[in-house]
């Protein structure tokens, strides 16, 4: 699918934007291998752009991706074997997103919630789910939310070190810009 390919390819130079030039990036930056934790990963269009953008700078990734539908998550590796990453570790879970910390342990480097899939989610859900995320971060962890109207409060109540919270970026409709 175009739209598909296009979505990738917008996400992936953003990733590597923000890998390269972002101080929340310098401990991922600083590391071999990262820890990559994809929150309603779908298809693994972004896991898969973000695993790119690593690759590309010279970082292995290893992938967890948590979808609630098996389906979608099942395509994940087309989506890295067209990324050209063939042999990056990944593993998936069909799962409800409120219950991370009680399927996982983890000390993730890199977190997504990619493709605004928080409007699926009333507001204690989010909370719950933001917060199930900050037990399975480390202190230089970096949370990226493709969401424009997710409130700065519900994110500021969880303690994250450093928040980059800004509007969208008009070539490719990013919700963080790259600057």
């Amino acid at each position: 699918d175009e739209r598909a390919v296009a979505r990738f390819n917008s996400s992936r130079e953003l990733f590597r934007s923000l890998i390269r030039e972002h101080p929340s990036f310098e401990g991922a930056r600083e590391k071999h291998k990262v820890a990559l934790l994809d929150v309603c990963a779908g298809t693994g269009i972004a896991a898969s752009a973000m695993a790119k953008a690593l690759s590309e700078e010279g970082i292995e990734t290893k992938i967890t991706a948590v979808d609630a539908r098996k389906s979608d998550l099942l395509k994940i590796e087309e989506w890295l074997k067209f990324a050209g990453l063939k042999s990056v570790e990944f593993e998936i879970i069909a799962a409800d997103a409120e219950e991370l910390p009680d399927m996982l342990k983890g000390n993730y480097d890199v977190i997504l919630i990619w493709g605004s899939s928080m409007p699926h989610f009333d507001p204690w859900s989010a909370a719950k789910i933001i917060a199930g995320i900050k037990e399975l971060s480390n202190r230089d962890s970096v949370l990226l939310i493709e969401q424009r109207d997710i409130k700065s409060k519900l994110l500021l109540a969880n303690q994250f070190r450093r928040i980059l919270i800004e509007g969208a970026v008009e070539e490719n409709g990013s919700a963080i810009s790259p600057s």
